[in-house]
């Protein structure tokens, strides 16, 4: 089978090396939003400078940040993000949380 996706640390320009190694087009990570916003700008550059496109995949979960209030947002309605709560401690995280949000409903 034909070897067709290279991963390279790149020195100087990105685009200059897509130049100069033929390359189609160039993948990119996305871990957050700022990531995204940064990475559309260069993307932006990128095209302009050699014609080519870069394409974005969003980073699987293991390499990406969630904020706690996102975690505490499910967590009212009793819902788990698993995989972005460290495991060692997800369990007591959620029961504290499920617990709290049910005890502020009962309260109110």
């Amino acid at each position: 089978m034909e070897k067709r996706v290279d991963v390279v640390k790149v020195n100087g320009l990105l685009a200059d090396h897509v130049e100069e190694n033929k390359i189609d087009f160039q993948i990119r990570g996305i871990r957050s939003y700022s990531d995204f916003d940064s990475e559309f700008t260069m993307g932006l550059i990128n095209r302009k400078l050699c014609q080519k496109e870069t394409v974005f995949l969003l980073a699987s979960p293991s390499h990406v940040h969630v904020s706690s209030s996102i975690i505490r947002e499910l967590s009212m309605y009793e819902r788990k993000l698993e995989g972005f709560v460290p495991d060692t401690i997800e369990e007591e995280v959620y029961s504290y949380l499920f617990n709290y949000y049910k005890n502020l409903k009962s309260n109110h």
